[in-house]
């Protein structure tokens, strides 16, 4: 658990968050004495319902950044995982939104947010304010038997239910509709999460049981640091599948589902401070409670919220594509050149050059680790490791122009990083210098014309020159030699200088 943050007061860090809010969209403002983000109306804007939601901070962008069209009308924010006041609800319902066709106040399933939030509807109502409260209990990761009859937990499902009550408000419904959706929602709902460790808030010490041991994960932790049922050690995807299991549970009678995925959105919709975790929602748009409502066309709608991640548009998922070929159909055989080495020799000389590239690695890394972020040695090992298998499992036809074209794409699939790239670019210029070549024999004049069009080709990518301190400085000598005498060795001895 990491204790550093940006900004370490937890009153300023909250101000400051919802403030910044309102340069991110012109179309929302601040309440900063009630910390009320809310949407500013338009001229000649049509009444609709009003939609609010709130809860602790440390969520973002729930639930400030759920405000604006197509969405939540105000959030309202607490301090750092601590509900707001009743006051401040009952000042968004009662001056912040529109209440003339009624308000809907969604709030996620924890004992003090439902308090607070229901102080505030209590008060509106008493005021002459139409308003409906739907309570969000999508966590699965707590057991019902568990959780009691306080009930199970909101969380980030809960915008998914802010999502369909936002576009029906939007729409123009009348507020039993917009607050029945949100309802049917919530009861069709299910999401789990995990995380790697606890979140640390600010200005308080670390809890002694809050770090996880090195490759464990939390399954079912939920976004104000309460403990899950389990810690595990366990892999990605088998986690994934242990948490689609506790959805899909046959034994829940609640969420019991046979599922074919429809829409699949994806982002940062609710969170936890720094916390490392996810969580996956699933909404059963098939279920019967669903039939006279698109649900669907609830959750396409368009909104301005900047918490809301586009999804991909409902064209997109209903349209019929065609494949593009797949890579073992496509012909990418090097036609041969004519131009001749001896395969055997090629093989002696490239494997004991790859065997020298293999050893080097550890010091190449040390370099690297003072001057660059050390993955260079291992990428060229890893490369140097590959190229040898090719050439020692007889990847070498003494087609000059086709031995070296097969060795292109090993190095681009095992070399990462710059110097992958450059190696790339320089041997896809010399393969096609060669061709352009095309004499009967590789001779060393051959090789240093070739290699002289290359290098020239490589400049072009990057802007490093001899004396720069890089690959080059040891390339470029060896090329000029090479073309001057067309003596190996000698253009080897000249690289070598420069080292």
């Amino acid at each position: 658990m990491s204790a550093k943050h940006f900004i370490n007061d937890p009153a300023h860090l909250v101000a400051t968050s919802l403030r910044g809010l309102t340069i991110t969209n012109p179309s929302v403002a601040l309440d900063v004495e009630h910390k009320i983000v809310y949407r500013r109306t338009l001229p000649h804007a049509v009444p609709q319902v009003s939609i609010v939601s709130g809860g602790g901070s440390g969520h973002e962008p729930s639930f400030s950044g759920m405000v604006g069209e197509g969405m939540l009308t105000a959030a309202v924010a607490g301090t750092i995982f601590a509900s707001p006041s009743a006051e401040q609800i009952r000042t968004a319902i009662a001056s912040r939104v529109d209440t003339s066709q009624g308000v809907l106040v969604i709030v996620m399933n924890y004992t003090r947010d439902v308090l607070k939030f229901g102080m505030a509807v209590e008060r509106a109502r008493a005021a002459g304010i139409a308003v409906e409260m739907v309570i969000v209990d999508d966590d699965v990761g707590v057991g019902r038997v568990k959780a009691g009859k306080v009930g199970r937990r909101g969380i980030a499902g809960t915008v998914v239910a802010l999502k369909a009550a936002g576009a029906l408000a939007a729409a123009g419904r009348p507020l039993d509709e917009v607050a029945r959706a949100a309802r049917l929602v919530s009861t069709n709902l299910a999401s789990v999460g995990a995380s790697l460790s606890h979140v640390h808030v600010p200005g308080r010490r670390i809890a002694e049981d809050s770090t996880l041991p090195l490759g464990y994960v939390e399954v079912g932790m939920g976004i104000h640091n309460e403990p899950g049922p389990e810690r595990i050690s366990i892999e990605l995807p088998a986690l994934i599948s242990k948490m689609l299991g506790q959805l899909l549970d046959l034994n829940d009678k609640d969420h019991t589902y046979t599922i074919r995925p429809v829409r699949v959105p994806s982002g940062t919709y609710m969170t936890s401070l720094s916390g490392l975790g996810s969580s996956i929602s699933l909404l059963d748009v098939g279920s019967d409670d669903f039939k006279e409502l698109n649900i669907l066309e609830l959750l396409d709608a368009r909104s301005e919220a900047t918490g809301w991640s586009p999804p991909v548009r409902a064209a997109t998922w209903s349209a019929k594509f065609i494949d593009t070929e797949t890579g073992s159909s496509i012909n990418h055989e090097i036609k041969p050149s004519g131009l001749r080495m001896d395969a055997s020799s090629a093989k002696a000389a490239l494997s004991r050059a790859l065997e020298d590239v293999i050893a080097a690695e550890p010091d190449i890394t040390e370099y690297d680790t003072v001057v660059g972020d050390g993955d260079c040695g291992i990428c060229l090992r890893r490369g140097a490791e590959a190229v040898l298998r090719h050439v020692q499992a007889g990847g070498l036809s003494g087609d000059a122009v086709v031995d070296i074209a097969s060795i292109v794409p090993i190095i681009e699939s095992t070399v990462d990083g710059t110097s992958g790239a450059l190696y790339s670019i320089f041997l896809h210029a010399l393969v096609t210098a060669l061709r352009s070549l095309s004499p009967d024999t590789a001779s060393p004049q051959v090789w240093a014309s070739a290699l002289k069009k290359s290098s020239r080709i490589l400049s072009e990518y990057t802007p490093a020159r001899p004396g720069d301190r890089t690959l080059i400085d040891a390339l470029h000598p060896f090329v000029e030699v090479l073309d001057s005498t067309g003596n190996v060795k000698q253009a080897a001895d000249a690289a070598l200088e420069q080292l």
